[in-house]
Formats: C-alpha cells, structure tokens, sequence
C-alpha cells in the first residue's frame, strides 16, 4: 500500500475511533474488491481556518469499480453494488452505510469516483481542531520513549484497573504489567469503588460500562470522597471507552473523569497518556483541560497509518497484527486469549439472544458493545463492525436494523471460531 499524507498537519484534535474507523471500513473495502494491482492511502488538507482543519481522505484501487447506475446510493444501508459480489467477495456493502454515518458525526462528508473494470477511488472529508504542535508535545517526552520513560521513572506504580470484559482486562495488565506497573483489577463497578476507598492509587483505568454500578457512577462515588480513608479523591481517573457516541464522552467529563484511552487499546496512547497524567506537577488539577489536550483526541497520524497497515495483511477473520502488540512474537499467548475470547464470546451471544428474544433494547446495547470492544482487541473486525453496526442501532431504537443484523451475528462469531480452531 502507498501511503501519502501530503500537506495534513501532524497533530490534530478529533476523534480517532471514528477516523479510524471510517479508514478501515474503506481499506477493507478495497482489498476485498481488489484481486490484482494496488492500493493508495491519500489525505490532504482541504480548508483550514484560525478554529479547525479540513482534510479529505481518499482509499484507491485498481480492483472491479463501480457501475455508473449503482454509484447514487452505494452508501445508503444495506445497498451491494452488484448482486454476484455479495458471493463472490462477501459482505453486504453495511461498511459503507457506516462509514458514512461516521464521517457525518465527523462533520464530514463521503463521495466515491469509479468506473466499471476500472477501480474505485472512495473518499470523505472531517473537521478536526488545531492540534497541539508535534514539537511541544514530542520534547515533553510523552510520544518518544514513552514506554521506556515509564519502566524507568514509573515501575511500582500502583494502578486500579476497573474493567469487566475478560479479553480487555488480560490485555491491559500484560501490557502495564510490561513496564513496572502494579495493576489491582476490580471487574465492576461497585468493587472499583470500595477498592479506592481502601487504597492508594497513583491512576484509575475505569470501563465505562460495567454491571452493578457503571463507570460513571464509580467516578462520581470515588470523587465524593464520603469515606474518610479514601486517598483517591483528586486521583487522574482515564476512561476506557470503545464508546463513539458524543454524549458519552461528555457524560465521562461531567463524572469527573480526566481523559480518555481509546479501545482497543493501542500501546503506544496507552502507554503516552499515562505517562501525561502520572507526571502532572501537582496532579490533575493543574493539567490541561481534556477538552484542549487529549491523548485520544489527538491524532498522531503515523500511529494512525501504522494501524491501518495492518489491516491490509489480514485476509482472515482475524487480524494477527491486533495481538501481536501487545505479545509480540509469543505465540502461546496469543493463542489462550483467543481461546478465553471463544469462551467469552459464546457467553455474550447467549446473553445477546436473551435480550433479543425479550426486545431489551438497553441489553442489546450493552451485549454488542462488550463483544464489539473484545472483538476488537483480539482483532475480530469484521465481527466488531457487525457487532458496532448493533449498538449504533440499539442506541437509536431501530429494532428493523436489528432484527436484519442479528441474523448475521451467529455466522460472524463462527467465522472467527474457525479461524481460532486453525490458529
């Protein structure tokens, strides 16, 4: 793949789950449609004013193209460019409805260019604010060496992490274990809170939803302070949120939440926003507001692209490139996880199919969104989209959407089996 990032601006500040994304939907797309040839990754600045950054990016290909007639409505829901694809290459075109539900959060717009026999060219344009500039923050030592900063100034550093998905919560402690990290896990809400009113933390990783009590309300008890041994009052509380829903990131703000880490969890944000909030001079309140300087909200492109690589090696119901972040080249490792997904995912899709039998719109929300984010830990994408293209639809009380969805859950955790079963 060529990759070309022309004159965009190294920082920005957006949302990187949606970009993201929008971006793998598109490659996706492309290689699954693109036998012989290439493929070219392009993004160039559009319009820029004192307040925000317009970039356009474009996904070409050299594969089957488009027809003329079907290039009206190729984003709408559901719509396949060409009956025969839907069984020669799969898929039912979903990625694209998505896509463009995404950029439109984004205050974007999609577009594609396409001849029949000649190769596509699919683009879409996002609004982001200035960034803080890659000098500033790269001489602060938050990006270069981040992981080496922690091990050497930071092991020992007594962290909470609360989290209730299994997946998620083995790969978060192999990878702060990793450098020097001191991890208690409480794997909801209400034992989150009763361990921060026991103990001293130097940082809380709170999921945002989990039973008993949520994350928000464990950050609302934990802020309260109503017990006298708590210590963790003024403690940087980061959410861990697979969440792209705006009212979710403002609802983790008003809970007194500081910041957010992306899902899946990417070493390197991981690794730089904690480094950011364990060496604030004076703690959290004399950082930077979250709303001015995210670690999340910031897009670090090349991370960004060295993501999107990735997925062009796939070919597979899972990406290896997903684990192999965090594992590296242990290959026993990576296999358990996978195992511990199988087992997990079965749970979910029972509990999913309950929820479903009933019409609980809230626990069909729920049960997609924690296999959406498990999904996408362990490099499930395709999965993960189905599972995202649910949630999106639960949130909006769609049960037409979900009903036509659900039929194709079953099929997209076997895929993923399979694969799993092989590995």
């Amino acid at each position: 793949m060529d990759v070309d990032m022309g004159d965009t601006p190294a920082w920005l500040k957006g949302d990187a789950t949606r970009l993201r994304q929008a971006l793998f939907n598109y490659v996706g797309n492309a290689i699954k449609f693109t036998e012989q040839g290439a493929l070219y990754l392009r993004a160039k600045k559009q319009e820029e004013t004192d307040s925000e950054v317009v970039v356009r990016f474009e996904v070409q290909d050299t594969g089957i193209g488009v027809g003329a007639d079907i290039l009206a409505n190729l984003f709408e829901a559901f719509e396949q460019g060409d009956a025969t694809t839907t069984r020669v290459h799969g898929g039912s075109g979903l990625g694209l409805a998505i896509t463009r539900r995404l950029v439109l959060m984004m205050g974007g717009e999609v577009g594609v260019e396409s001849e029949l026999g000649q190769g596509s060219t699919f683009w879409f344009t996002a609004r982001f604010g200035h960034g803080q500039s890659q000098m500033s923050f790269r001489s602060s030592g938050l990006v270069d060496g981040a992981e080496q900063l922690l091990r050497d100034k930071y092991a020992g550093t007594r962290i909470l992490l609360a989290e209730d998905n299994a997946i998620n919560m083995e790969v978060a402690v192999a990878l702060l274990s990793s450098v020097g990290l001191v991890v208690d896990t409480a794997r909801n809400g209400r034992l989150a809170v009763a361990m921060a009113r026991e103990n001293d933390y130097d940082l809380i990783l709170m999921d945002m939803q989990m039973p008993e009590v949520d994350g928000l309300e464990a950050t609302r008890l934990i802020r309260s302070g109503v017990s006298p041994r708590s210590g963790n009052v003024d403690t940087p509380i980061l959410a861990m949120t697979a969440n792209v829903f705006k009212e979710d990131r403002l609802a983790c703000r008003e809970a007194g939440m500081e910041d957010f880490i992306a899902k899946p969890v990417e070493p390197d944000n991981l690794f730089s926003t904690i480094i950011k909030w364990l060496s604030a001079p004076g703690g959290a309140s004399s950082m930077i507001s979250s709303s001015e300087s995210s670690a999340t909200d910031v897009l670090d492109n090349p991370i960004v692209f060295r993501q999107f690589e990735s997925q062009t090696r796939q070919g597979a119901a899972v990406d290896p490139a997903a684990l192999k972040l965090v594992f590296a080249d242990d290959h026993p490792a990576q296999k358990l996880v996978l195992q511990k997904f199988v087992t997990q995912t079965d749970e979910i899709f029972a509990e999913f199919e309950a929820a479903f039998s009933q019409r609980d719109l809230e626990q069909v929300r729920f049960h997609t969104h924690k296999l959406k984010s498990s999904a996408r830990t362990v490099g499930a994408n395709a999965l993960a989209d189905l599972c995202f293209a649910l949630e999106t639809a639960a949130h909006n009380t769609k049960w037409d959407d979900i009903d036509r969805l659900a039929i194709d859950l079953r099929p997209a955790i076997d895929s993923v089996k399979d694969y799993i079963e092989g590995f």
